[in-house]
């Protein structure tokens, strides 16, 4: 009965022994047809990756699966490498602890012989069918899916809002749809420059309204509104101003823009140094600016008002 436990014992240390051995080599097999050239080495910082893979049907109690957790301690290596792999070519099969996080970039310099940077572009290339139609399919509903909730349903609120006694929120997206055919959005996406002069137009346009309402809410109104006024028409509220337009806010809106708008333009056609990603932050300064300018010598909304809630 002592003989078992001594060979248990042996045989332990024996499958131990074996392990650590076979876990000190690096089993591999020669690349075929595979050429790599490092480019640069650069470092992670610390990560946690896990990752689970499933073979065969998972049938009860017949399930082939394996996960491992990995956490590194300290940086990891990034291997920046240009790799070419000719037609039939392998680049063999390695052991190793861990993952490899292989990112592919401008694959279609390789491929296509020259650096292809529009996705679409790139499926019209691969010339399968089946391909292009999943490609497609995938770029409209994403298209779409972004569209829909960044550039219709603001604006139809918006629209809606302008007159709510006769426009609601589908009338306001009817409209919304049309405005967005009628601006023709296809001849800013077809140029480079062209899409470029039209954000940068974007932007200092919508710098001017940013500065404004700050400059109204933190100096002119100090941090203090009555919520009520926000909803009503009334001439009675703080908020009407002159016939319900604060002339103050159009004018600084007017000037400001005008002067980033047209600093934006000159910069694109080269006239001046281009300011173009300025643009927004220059209509917002300026824009603040004539606003505190404007209502310096002009009173505040009176705030005190009888069972009104000021925040």
């Amino acid at each position: 009965m002592r003989k078992r436990p001594v060979c248990l014992v042996l045989l332990s240390v024996t499958i131990a022994a074996t392990a650590l051995y076979e876990s000190g080599k690096a089993l591999a097999t020669e690349a075929e047809g595979y050429k790599s050239t490092l480019l640069a080495l650069g470092h992670f910082r610390e990560i946690e990756v896990t990752r689970t893979f499933t073979r065969g049907q998972k049938a009860a109690g017949d399930e082939q699966a394996w996960q491992s957790l990995q956490q590194t301690k300290g940086l990891s290596d990034v291997y920046v490498q240009s790799n070419v792999l000719a037609p039939g070519g392998s680049t063999g099969w390695h052991s190793h602890p861990g993952h490899s996080l292989i990112i592919v970039t401008a694959g279609t310099v390789k491929v296509f012989g020259e650096a292809i940077m529009d996705p679409v572009a790139i499926v019209e290339r691969i010339g399968n069918p089946i391909v292009v139609a999943i490609g497609s399919i995938t770029f409209i509903v994403a298209t779409m899916g972004i569209n829909i909730v960044a550039n219709f349903v603001s604006p139809a609120y918006d629209i809606s809002n302008l007159y709510p006694e006769k426009i609601d929120f589908r009338l306001g997206g009817l409209i919304t749809s049309i405005l967005s055919v009628l601006v023709c959005p296809w001849i800013f996406v077809s140029s480079p420059q062209a899409i470029t002069i039209f954000v940068s137009i974007f932007g200092a346009a919508l710098g001017p309204m940013f500065g404004i309402l700050v400059a109204d809410y933190y100096w002119v109104k100090r941090q203090q509104i009555v919520l009520e006024d926000l909803y009503t028409m009334s001439p009675k509220g703080s908020l009407h101003f002159e016939g319900g337009w604060n002339r103050m806010a159009l004018i600084a809106l007017a000037g400001a823009g005008f002067v980033s708008i047209g600093l934006s333009l000159l910069g694109a056609y080269a006239v001046i140094p281009n300011i173009g990603d300025w643009g927004w932050l220059v209509g917002a300064a300026l824009g603040a600016a004539l606003y505190l300018a404007l209502m310096r010598r002009r009173e505040a909304p009176s705030l005190a008002r009888p069972g009104s809630a000021v925040a």
